[in-house]
């Protein structure tokens, strides 16, 4: 796992690149110029992003109905800080800089234990 983690960037741009290149049935896209090229990047943007939530920990504990899984929260602190609110602004740019407190800036992702930790924030 933390060899595969390693590698995680050049999984995530492999992802990027099949997701943005193919279409839902996984057929190569034809583009027409009638496709909503943002929506296509920001899907394809979001789905990648969500290869690095499962791989920055390890998963080994059983998920009950109440608990929220760590991947759902990686992915969230992840999404927030990473994506575009659609204008092309992410959530920390929208912030003043003296209020910034990127969730990002830490060494450990909240309720990961270190020892379970492959990608640090």
């Amino acid at each position: 796992a933390r060899e595969e983690a390693g590698q995680v960037l050049i999984r995530m741009k492999e992802r990027f690149s099949s997701l943005f290149s193919h279409d839902s049935d996984s057929m190569p896209r034809v583009w027409t110029g009638k496709e909503n090229i943002r929506a296509i990047t920001k899907d394809a943007r979001s789905r990648s992003l969500k290869l690095l939530a499962v791989m920055a920990a390890l998963h080994l504990e059983e998920k009950t109905d109440k608990s929220e899984d760590k991947t759902d929260k990686i992915e969230s602190v992840l999404s927030s800080a990473l994506l575009d609110n659609g204008d092309g602004s992410s959530a920390i740019q929208e912030r003043s800089v003296s209020a910034i407190v990127s969730p990002l800036a830490s060494s450990t992702w909240e309720e990961v234990s270190p020892s379970d930790t492959l990608i640090t924030p």
